[in-house]
């Protein structure tokens, strides 16, 4: 378990409150929920205002999430930024909690938009829905050529 402050590799990690950033209000995200391909969200956030767009329909290849700030694309992975206000820490949310898609962020698309995650041809879900929002710290990424001492 983590405590308070924990160092993972070089990132030292406090855990501060977390703003969410990503995907409309939880209410919206039910088991029951589901979105259409024009449709246009507010962004579930604590401490910033960014807005999200709908390209695609959803649970097909298609699909992506774009985050936009004052009506500019931009990227939830290299935009947003890692601190927020008051020592909290943003967080993109990439699943949202009772859902079971494995969402994640297209690091190698322009952008960066969430899609969902593809291996040999299909789109990929968990077994059941999860029971709390799984996302990434933006602007944190691992080094490929930076080998752990462990």
């Amino acid at each position: 378990s983590l405590s308070s402050s924990q160092r993972i590799g070089k990132m030292k990690l406090s855990l501060a409150p977390l703003a969410l950033v990503a995907f409309p209000a939880v209410a919206a995200w039910s088991p029951a929920a589901t979105f259409g391909a024009t449709r246009s969200y507010s962004v579930a956030t604590i401490l910033n205002a960014y807005s999200t767009e709908v390209a695609g329909e959803a649970e097909t290849e298609s699909y992506r999430l774009g985050f936009k700030s004052d009506d500019a694309v931009i990227s939830p992975w290299h935009d947003i930024p890692l601190e927020g206000k008051d020592g909290a820490y943003n967080m993109v949310v990439e699943i949202p909690k009772y859902t079971k898609a494995k969402m994640e962020v297209a690091t190698k698309e322009e952008n960066n938009p969430i899609a969902q995650d593809i291996k040999k041809g299909k789109l990929r879900d968990y077994h059941g829905p999860i029971f709390w929002n799984y996302g990434c710290l933006p602007q944190t990424w691992e080094d490929p050529n930076e080998e752990h001492p462990e």
